[in-house]
């Protein structure tokens, strides 16, 4: 649940991830212009969780603290069987 989007992002990441199985990791990238990773956060080694508060990667991420600029920032999950990007966008600071 919680929509990111690219005016939401400037108050950091909001929403849960839920499975049905247990989630193994959550991770989110924040890229710059030219594609270059600055920021990462990740939550793993999650061996019984099966809901991830996205708010917990913002202290990580520390988008306020980014320069101005064009960013894109995508968000990641992953069970025992692989993971799924669900979240993917440009934003600007």
């Amino acid at each position: 649940d919680g929509n990111n989007n690219a005016e939401t992002i400037k108050n950091g990441l909001n929403g849960n991830i839920s499975s049905n199985f247990p989630l193994n990791y959550a991770r989110a990238y924040i890229k710059n212009e030219n594609g270059e990773i600055i920021r990462r956060a990740i939550i793993y080694n999650l061996a019984s969780a099966y809901t991830i508060d996205l708010s917990s990667l913002n202290e990580q991420l520390d988008i306020n603290s980014l320069p101005k600029g064009k960013y894109s920032i995508s968000i990641r999950a992953a069970i025992a069987r692989g993971g799924y990007t669900f979240e993917s966008f440009i934003f600007e600071k």
